[in-house]
């Protein structure tokens, strides 16, 4: 009867001890099958993280070079629309119309187009002659005529204008006066200097012109 009890009670503690070793496996494989799980769903974060990082830089990517496209067409625009407009207003011809003939322009108005296409460029040591630039230009936009004159100059060109407009001719640098005449009567080189020197000229008719409006 002992030895049955014994044998019993061996067999009930090997069958609960079978019973802990099964629910601890299962424990243990309930785990591992959780942690399992938990490594894959992170896996997928990971790929899903991976793939928003790649489609944001992508993004940025392509904002970056839409971005330098509407820089470089600004600057295009810059180079080939705005500036020569800009150039054309500042020779005092802002009140021309897009596509106007050049056969309505007079001819001062002419040889303001051809000294706006100057402004927009870089030109060192060459000369500029230009006749009767101020033929069309009121009085008082002459000042944005000779800034114009002003920055070929400080580029280091020489500027040589062919005009009868006295508010111009105070600005020169350098007198030529050929006459006293036109025509048959005229022809005579009268003096080729300083500007001061022009108004002691008195066979010049233009220096007696001269003399009137720096009296004034």
């Amino acid at each position: 009867m002992k030895n049955r009890e014994n044998k019993y009670s061996i067999r009930k503690f090997s069958v609960g001890t079978s019973s802990i070793l099964i629910a601890a496996l299962l424990f243990i494989g309930g785990g591992s099958a959780q942690a399992a799980e938990n490594q894959d769903k992170g896996n997928v974060d990971s790929e899903a993280q991976q793939a928003q990082s790649i489609g944001e830089q992508q993004g940025n990517d392509v904002k970056n070079e839409q971005t330098n496209q509407s820089s470089e067409l600004k600057k295009q625009n810059d180079r080939h629309i705005v500036q020569p407009l800009q150039a054309l207003a500042n020779t005092g011809l802002n009140y021309m119309t897009l596509g106007q003939s050049l056969d309505t322009l007079s001819g001062g108005e002419i040889q303001r187009v051809k000294l706006s296409k100057y402004l927009t460029e870089t030109v060192h040591d060459a000369i500029f002659i230009f006749d009767e630039p101020t033929t069309g230009l009121h009085e008082d936009d002459l000042p944005i005529l000779i800034e114009c004159f002003n920055h070929l100059i400080d580029q280091g060109n020489t500027v040589i204008l062919i005009e009868h407009n006295l508010t111009i001719m105070t600005q020169a640098d350098w007198f030529i006066d050929i006459g006293p005449y036109a025509g048959d009567k005229g022809g005579q080189l009268l003096y080729s200097g300083e500007p001061q020197g022009l108004l002691d000229v008195e066979q010049s008719v233009t220096a007696k012109h001269l003399r009137k409006y720096i009296e004034q």
